[in-house]
């Protein structure tokens, strides 16, 4: 047997495979003896017919096909040994050449497992992620903790003002669309509803028409007012991803607005007093102090994400891949169906989501597939580099792993503490941990990580895997 392979596609390899005569024709011989053994030829029992007699019969047509469907396989599994692929399919096979008495010439084309050649990982240098947290993120995360505490309080010396809260019986009435004349107007009505002035979902012009209502009052107005319904497709030479002009539709209603009480809003003291409401602070000082480490640890947390991401990308922009086209799509389609059950389980019909982005499925579908490649290369690379370091997963961060995850599941957490413990589970919480110590290790080279200066991560937070990349399914399988 002589074996050529051809790369014809990145992942793809092309064998061409010449196989002696002699061996053609042992495969013609074993073919008309297995089909004499399943046809029935009148004088003969089965089998027991000479071979031009069964080659008349059933054809030598027929019995070269038996030939080459035995022979095809068992030279492609040679062929494939000794050049030593690696496949993850089933090939497609080509027969150039077949002729009793001559060399058998086939070809197979099959897609091969992924690989990449990783670049100059070392060379990776990236500048640290900023970790600041200013004194009005502090002080509008203490406000909210205010408004948490606010007060609503009666209103009896004056009429309603932005930021009051009203109750009311509302009426709406709509007339009927342009382009239904014919139809009756339709009536909303709602009940005892609670309105607080300057954060509501009514039509702008609404608040105005309350200011100074007390009690009592019943406001009769119109409005007029524009929705959003989509948008149009992005003209031609605008920048990828870009969204096109809205879509608008006009609205029109008449509003009766019966105000039946009025509070306002009354927000406690900022002092050592309402730190001590809140938690267990001696003062307001201690209070700004913690919301401010909390803050500081979410800010690092995301920072540290940021440096392993920009790390994995450097890293796959130096290294080299070769990825079958199929498995790519399976990835991108698999993504795709991922994206498709979050939107119905929003009750959101894709077409709808697209409208609302402004974007085509094709546009949709092309983001889609960028984002499956980088997957597909991350977890290539990232495997290579733990091949390549020797890296290890420690049993007991294996265990604390599964028992960190399965506590996150609230009740179920004995159900995917089980699952996880069994050998399948156990394997994809190995290769998660894997690949973020390949991360890890990426990050190293670059830089390291942003400095913890207020020492808020523990070692469990430095260890636990990130998002980067997702980790724990395989590239998706080719049948």
């Amino acid at each position: 047997m002589k074996v050529t392979t051809e790369k014809t596609d990145p992942g793809v390899a092309t064998l061409t495979i010449e196989v002696p005569a002699e061996d053609y024709d042992k495969a013609v011989d074993g073919a008309w003896r297995r089909l004499a053994g399943r046809v029935n030829i009148p004088g003969f029992r089965r089998g027991k017919a000479p071979r031009p007699l069964v080659e008349r019969h059933v054809g030598q047509a027929a019995i070269d096909e038996e030939a080459l469907r035995r022979l095809l396989p068992e030279q492609y599994d040679a062929a494939v040994e000794e050049a030593g692929l690696h496949p993850i399919e089933r090939p497609s096979f080509n027969v150039e050449q077949f002729e009793r008495g001559k060399s058998l010439v086939f070809k197979a084309t099959v897609s091969l497992r992924p690989t990449v050649e990783p670049g100059d990982l070392t060379s990776i240098k990236l500048e640290p992620e900023p970790v600041t947290v200013t004194d009005e993120e502090v002080d509008r995360v203490v406000d909210r903790l205010r408004e948490g505490q606010a007060q609503w309080l009666p209103v009896e010396d004056r009429g309603v003002e932005t930021g009051d809260q009203v109750i009311a019986d509302v009426t709406i009435k709509f007339p009927p669309r342009e382009d239904q004349p014919e139809a009756e107007s339709s009536t909303t009505e709602r009940k005892d509803t609670e309105i607080i002035l300057g954060e509501n979902g009514y039509p702008q012009g609404f608040d105005d028409q309350l200011l100074g209502a007390k009690p009592g009052d019943t406001r009769e107005f119109e409005l007029s007012w524009e929705i959003t319904t989509g948008y149009q497709p992005p003209a031609e030479g605008q920048p990828e991803g870009s969204q096109g002009e809205p879509i608008k539709e006009s609205r029109r209603a008449t509003f009766a607005v019966g105000v039946k009480d009025v509070k306002r809003k009354e927000l406690p003291t900022l002092d050592d007093a309402f730190a001590k409401s809140v938690g267990d602070y001696e003062s307001l000082e201690a209070l700004r102090n913690d919301v401010r480490r909390r803050l500081y640890g979410e800010a690092l947390r995301a920072a540290r994400t940021a440096t392993e991401n920009k790390a994995v990308d450097a890293a796959i922009e130096r290294s080299t891949f070769e990825i079958p086209a199929r498995l790519l799509e399976a990835e991108t389609e698999a993504l795709a169906q991922e994206r498709r059950q979050a939107l119905a389980q929003q009750r959101i019909a894709l077409e709808r989501y697209l409208q609302i982005m402004g974007t085509s499925e094709e546009e949709w579908r092309s983001e889609i597939r960028q984002q499956a490649e980088r997957q597909l290369k991350a977890r290539l690379l990232l495997d290579e580099l733990a091949q390549r370091e020797s890296i290890e997963v420690a049993p007991e961060l294996i265990d604390d792993e599964i028992e960190r995850t399965a506590v996150a599941y609230g009740e179920r957490a004995d159900q995917v503490r089980r699952s996880l413990r069994a050998d399948e589970g156990r394997r994809r919480v190995t290769t998660s941990l894997r690949r973020h110590q390949a991360i890890q290790k990426l990050v190293e080279y670059a830089g390291g990580y942003p400095a913890d200066e207020m020492g808020v991560l523990s070692a469990e937070d430095a260890n636990t895997p990130s998002s980067t990349v997702e980790a724990e399914p395989e590239p998706a399988s080719v049948d």
